[in-house]
């Protein structure tokens, strides 16, 4: 039966914080069939489906798209059991691939060791990232050597899943009863969007919208905007109304009264050969002065800075270029393989 047969059905998730600190969100029952119902429709999932629950349960992407929309679709859910002796073991990209699974939810680093294994397809006709940036070049791997083409979903544990889309480039059209504006970042006001095309912070209304947080982190009045929920996320709108995410608006750094997008530095930086994994994050000075730093993983076990900076100054503007580089062996996630961006920031 729906859950929103019952006003009493409710479900707390707590949100990534993976630019603040963690919270706890009010989903309820009529939230979770809409983004259920959605979620089918948007992916097309079938009643003879498999689907790999590659996503911890306790996350907003996991339910949706690991539980709630293949019980709507009457599909398959797939759930690894960790055999007794490996107590905790994660995504199995092998397992993923052989298990007879059709349909697969991930994060890029899941696609990453499915790439890194050679894993191939299997029998899966849909697979898709949310949660992080999917590299071009990791999408692009997988659909040459293996014919798995990558979608795209977008959300957030505030707002559910609310664009999909079945090829890589932008995170798809918004789903059935999905409004998004992009507005103006310094005021962000609905009754004044801005045009398609043009970059700024993405508001969103929706069906699986959540009713608040809980405790001391109750809804402010910040938060929402005419009935929009503000993301945090800087994306543009094409005119067929698909969604491009270009940032996040509070990771800008200000680098002497100019703004650096970092995503727009990390996905220069992660097309160099040296380079495995990178986050570009704020090189504070003094309180009111940053530069710009890089911290990275390296492909072979080396960094060549003048090299890299050589390589960026082809493709970005000087005040976009860090000046720092720090090669670390690996970065901190989060378990769906988010980056914990505020493990690294330094405070002046």
């Amino acid at each position: 039966p729906s859950a929103d047969l019952s006003d009493d059905a409710w479900l707390l998730l707590q949100s990534s914080g993976t630019t603040g600190g963690p919270k706890i969100v009010k989903r309820s029952g009529p939230s979770l069939d809409a983004v259920a119902r959605n979620v089918a429709n948007a992916v097309g999932l079938r009643s003879d489906d498999r689907v790999v629950a590659s996503v911890p349960l306790s996350h907003s992407y996991g339910i949706e798209n690991g539980m709630l929309a293949p019980i709507v679709a009457g599909a398959c859910a797939l759930h690894h059991v960790a055999e007794d002796h490996q107590p905790g073991r994660g995504f199995d990209p092998t397992l993923a691939v052989t298990s007879g699974a059709t349909v697969l939810p991930g994060v890029p680093a899941m696609f990453e060791m499915i790439d890194r294994m050679g894993a191939g397809r299997g029998a899966i006709r849909v697979a898709y990232s949310a949660g992080a940036t999917l590299p071009p070049e990791l999408a692009e791997r997988l659909e040459r050597r293996d014919g798995l083409r990558l979608g795209q979903l977008y959300g957030s544990t505030e707002i559910g899943s609310v664009t999909f889309g079945p090829t890589p480039g932008n995170v798809g059209q918004p789903m059935t009863g999905v409004d998004i504006l992009i507005l103006d970042p310094n005021h962000p006001d609905p009754a004044l969007p801005l045009a398609d095309g043009e970059e700024g912070h993405v508001a969103v209304r929706s069906p699986s919208m959540f009713d608040r947080y809980l405790g001391p982190d109750e809804l402010t009045d910040d938060s929402l905007a005419d009935g929009y929920f503000l993301t945090g996320d800087l994306g543009r709108r094409a005119a067929d109304g698909a969604l491009h995410i270009t940032g996040r608006l509070k990771l800008l750094i200000d680098v002497g009264g100019v703004k650096v997008n970092p995503i727009e530095v990390e996905q220069v930086l992660a097309e160099h050969p040296q380079v495995d994994e990178c986050v570009v994050v704020p090189d504070p000075v003094s309180p009111t002065i940053n530069r710009v730093k890089a911290v990275i993983t390296a492909a072979n076990g080396h960094v060549d800075n003048s090299l890299l900076r050589k390589f960026l100054r082809q493709r970005l503007a000087a005040h976009k270029i860090p000046r720092t580089f720090e090669v670390r062996a690996d970065l901190p996630k989060s378990p769906t393989g988010k980056v914990l961006r505020q493990k690294l920031r330094v405070s002046a």
